[in-house]
């Protein structure tokens, strides 16, 4: 007979000649199962988190070159000219960059429209996403900048884009 001496609750266990002291087949397949389980539990999880961090990064670039157009507009007294899709106009240099109308992650482009001046669309001034891919994405962006209805509110669809208003 051996035995070792083992210090999770101090004891000892003995064995005999040729046993050994490994886990069983049992024993593993048990634990490999319970890993599994845990993981089936937090991969959905996960996913959702993920899902919702692209939402809230979506809404962002709608809010910060909104931020930024209302910003001119308060320092200038007007709204600066309609520009070609991810373009920002020149005039807004100091208060916006090229990245941040680069390609957006619902598929498409922003675009800058002041509408009133160019007489088309449903008039007033939006921060845009040209050509959008996933529309139950925008929805989720909308609810996290208006109020979860595409149709109403300062976020709408309208034809292909998704329009951020911020004057009607």
């Amino acid at each position: 007979m051996i035995c070792y001496m083992y210090f999770a609750d101090i004891g000892i266990m003995c064995m005999e000649k040729g046993q050994s002291a490994g886990f069983s087949l049992i024993e593993l397949v048990i634990v490999v199962m319970i890993i599994g389980v845990l993981g089936a539990i937090a991969l959905p999880r996960l996913s959702r988190a993920a899902t919702s961090a692209d939402h809230t990064a979506v809404a962002e670039t709608l809010l910060r070159p909104g931020e930024a157009f209302t910003l001119y507009y308060a320092k200038n007294g007007s709204w600066p000219k309609d520009v070609t899709p991810g373009l920002v106009p020149a005039e807004m240099a100091d208060y916006l960059h090229e990245r941040d109308m680069d390609g957006s992650p619902l598929g498409g482009r922003y675009d800058w429209q002041e509408w009133e001046s160019i007489g088309h669309g449903p008039g007033g001034v939006h921060v845009s996403i040209i050509n959008v891919k996933d529309w139950s994405a925008a929805k989720e962006v909308d609810k996290l900048i208006d109020d979860g209805n595409l149709k109403t509110g300062s976020v709408i669809k309208h034809s292909q884009y998704l329009l951020y208003t911020l004057e009607k």
